[in-house]
């Protein structure tokens, strides 16, 4: 099973068989039974973990990469590496760690805003976190974010936010995944090339924190990886990011936990974004062989902060705009404005209602993990910022509070065209406002198709 690696089975001291540690755990029913699976998934983190090396986890903000970076912050916490005074003196000495306040870097902080600017890399990575920790916290262990087009600034700024009340260091690193072939031709092997960029990226990290802590990278258990894969994420043979972590040893505490209970667990661990809908990766957006360049990704980010914002949605409200390829319109949209797959078959089949190419999968399954020879971290900046609002602005200055008129210019002949889907108790609300969406869908570059409904999950009232 996926993260057994080092094993679940072999981890815990409980007496069970490696089998119970396969079968896929039941979902709380109670506070309490989910408090009892919270304290049950530390001390099975903590027999995952490296007590004497750096541990990171691929961190986004998400309920589940979230869940991932409080286990393993808490199961080392307080469990106090061997080493901790050692590596604390080599990879901290700048920094000041008490509780509610800031660790200092040699450089300057920087704001990022990821769909418009990277800065160059540099050949050595400074470990120095600005978000806030506790006394007591590892310096060994730390959340790792990917800065790429393919993430928007308002989940770098949940992202941030979340790290900071965790208690757990977030380091910012520029990937680029953007530059590679398979990558940018969104054929089915984007997923496993942007994961194998990422966990090679965070491997590099990791052997530079070593070095600096003046230990020896060599051996394999110095270094451990976490993400926040769970049990719904291993029943999906779509997910071809979960090779790249097989291949990468990557280990997930959340692997026997469905996505319900990882949020019921995170609920009561006190996490923010328990109940937040989920916000995959922009490239998610696209459908099958339109290419995640940086210019198209750009696009998606701009679209749906047009849609959150003029609707408006909250962050608890699924909502995505997917980009299809530039096919000319039907001849006669619906009265409606509302795009069931029904009335899609009638005009034109999405290419997102296709069923998956069998043929990448093998082809991602064969490839090695992506080669880096340098890696820059950045440090976010201090901030005590809360969760963005439904109205906050996310960094792009540009964009319209609202779309414009009608009478606006429509988007150029070959532009991509977008499809709207919107929660279902958001749906008559977005069929109320086609022709501002339209319109301001057209002033971003992009043909409006229509709106459809969303399918979410439900959550679990505690």
């Amino acid at each position: 099973m996926y993260g057994n690696q080092k094993g679940f089975s072999n981890g815990v001291d409980s007496g069970e068989s490696e089998g119970d540690y396969n079968e896929v755990l039941p979902v709380p029913a109670t506070a309490q039974e989910a408090e009892d699976l919270l304290q049950q998934l530390i001390q099975e983190t903590r027999s995952l973990a490296s007590p004497s090396g750096v541990n990171l986890v691929a961190f986004s903000g998400g309920v589940d990469s979230s869940l991932a970076a409080l286990l393993l912050h808490r199961a080392l916490s307080e469990v106090p590496s061997p080493s901790h005074s050692q590596s604390n003196s080599h990879s901290h000495s700048h920094s000041h760690l008490h509780s509610h306040s800031h660790s200092h870097s040699h450089s300057p902080s920087h704001s990022h805003s990821p769909s418009h600017s990277h800065s160059p890399s540099h050949s050595h990575t400074h470990i120095h976190s600005h978000s806030h920790l506790l006394s007591h916290s590892p310096p060994t262990v730390a959340a790792v974010i990917a800065l790429s087009p393919s993430l928007s600034s308002s989940q770098l700024i949940t992202a941030r936010h979340v790290a900071a009340a965790i208690g757990i260091p977030l380091w910012e690193v520029e990937t680029t995944e953007d530059q590679v072939p398979e990558y940018i031709a969104n054929e089915g092997a984007s997923c496993y090339a942007c994961k194998a960029t990422l966990y090679t990226t965070l491997h590099t990290v990791a052997q530079q924190s070593l070095m600096r802590m003046g230990m020896d990278n060599s051996k394999s258990r110095e270094v451990t990886l976490f993400n926040g894969t769970n049990a719904d994420d291993l029943s999906d043979p779509s997910r071809l990011g979960l090779l790249a972590a097989l291949h990468c040893n990557v280990v997930s505490p959340l692997a026997r936990l469905p996505k319900a209970a990882v949020r019921a667990v995170a609920r009561v661990a006190g996490l923010p974004n328990w109940d937040l809908a989920a916000s995959p990766c922009l490239r998610s957006r696209l459908a099958f062989g339109v290419e995640a360049t940086a210019d198209t990704l750009i696009l998606v980010e701009r679209a749906e902060e047009m849609v959150r914002s003029f609707l408006p949605l909250t962050s608890r409200d699924n909502m995505r705009v997917r980009l299809l390829h530039p096919t000319p319109l039907p001849s006669c949209l619906p009265t409606t404005s509302t795009i069931t797959p029904a009335t899609a078959a009638s005009d034109r089949q999405s290419p997102l209602d296709q069923p998956p190419i069998a043929r990448t999968v093998s082809a991602a399954a064969n490839q090695p993990p992506i080669k880096r020879s340098s890696t820059a971290v950045r440090h976010p900046p201090t901030s005590n910022s809360s969760l963005p609002s439904q109205h906050q602005s996310t960094g792009n200055s540009s964009l319209p509070s609202q779309p414009p008129t009608l009478g606006a210019s429509s988007a150029p002949v070959g532009a991509l065209t977008a499809l709207l889907e919107v929660d279902q108790h958001c749906l008559q609300r977005a069929e109320a406002q086609h022709a501002g969406i339209a319109a301001g869908m057209a002033a971003i570059g992009l043909h409006y198709w229509g709106c459809r409904a969303f399918k979410s999950g439900s959550l679990v009232p505690l």
